[in-house]
């Protein structure tokens, strides 16, 4: 008798806790809404954009040449802690140099960065079409050259995959790899695994494993997260901390990327088969990314990706 009531009292316990901290659970693994982009009360647009299929925008900046009279056009794609404006192919190459081959350059923001509308529905191959369709709406012909930098890599794949025919040729730039990719040898991804620091290992398992609490990790004070996130100079060479003061000019004119909201491109890139559908990942994929600062025309002022 005794023990029947304690044990009903347990559960009557159990189920307060849960009515009075689920609320509270609930909004810390949601990232909160969107910001608005655009007039009336949104961020300013500052660079063109293009309509996309779905009513979403795309916002884009054009490097080089101009492309009628050039003889490669690029796109390019910025990794994860990156802006559009740092094209690091147009930012870092010569003017001369770019002049003299004749290549023209285009930048955009990937949904939910910047002023690119987010895709509550984003996948790898939505993310393909939205650039064939940029290509397509800047007119660069039935063939176009593609370049990712670090995470930006991750979307070469999916145009490989799903959009090979409008493709001339791809360059990956120190690219992310899934250490979770069936086809690579388990041994080296174990290995190239185990040499990132602990608190990135922890990191990438959550966004694997666990993609719907990513923004919860990320956001969360009780154990470090990526170092990535948080700016550490440990994951720098030697030769990456002096060229530090040059890839950092212009680092007080913009303020860039809200750092908490870092998560759809974790899920995207290191998630298991299926796990996102209809945006679970993250259930509200919004402008988490949006640069709050006026003045874009300097160049991005992140070096990591």
């Amino acid at each position: 008798m005794i023990e029947t009531i304690i044990r009903d009292r347990i559960k009557q316990i159990e189920l307060n806790l849960i009515l009075r901290e689920g609320p509270t659970a609930y909004q810390a693994v949601c990232p909160p809404a969107p910001n608005k982009v655009g007039p009336p009360d949104g961020l300013s647009i500052t660079t063109p954009r293009i309509k996309l299929r779905d009513g979403r925008y795309l916002s884009y900046k054009e490097f080089g040449v101009p492309k009628d009279s050039a003889k490669y056009k690029i796109i390019f794609v910025h990794g994860f802690d990156c802006v559009k404006h740092y094209a690091v192919i147009a930012t870092s190459a010569s003017p001369a140099l770019i002049e003299d081959l004749g290549i023209y350059i285009v930048s955009f923001y990937r949904p939910g960065y910047g002023e690119s509308d987010p895709d509550p529905k984003q996948t790898s191959k939505s993310l393909a079409l939205d650039t064939e369709e940029l290509a397509d709406q800047l007119e660069l012909g039935s063939k176009f050259y593609v370049a990712g930098y670090s995470m930006g890599g991750k979307a070469i794949w999916s145009y490989l995959k799903y959009i090979p025919h409008r493709l001339a040729e791809v360059a990956l730039i120190a690219p992310v790899v899934n250490y979770w990719w069936p086809h690579l040898p388990s041994n080296l991804s174990q290995q190239a695994f185990s040499k990132l620091f602990l608190q990135d290992q922890w990191s990438l398992r959550v966004a694997h494993y666990f993609p719907s609490l990513t923004y919860w990790w990320n956001t969360q004070k009780w154990f470090p997260s990526l170092t990535i996130i948080a700016h550490s100079p440990h994951i720098l060479s030697r030769q990456d901390i002096e060229l530090v003061p040059i890839f950092t000019v212009g680092r007080a004119a913009v303020e860039v990327l809200k750092m908490q909201f870092l998560d759809v491109p974790l899920c995207l890139s290191f998630r298991k088969p299926r796990t996102i559908r209809n945006g679970r990942c993250c259930d509200r994929t919004h402008n988490r990314f949006q640069t709050t600062h006026s003045n874009h025309n300097t160049s991005s002022s992140k070096r990591t990706n």
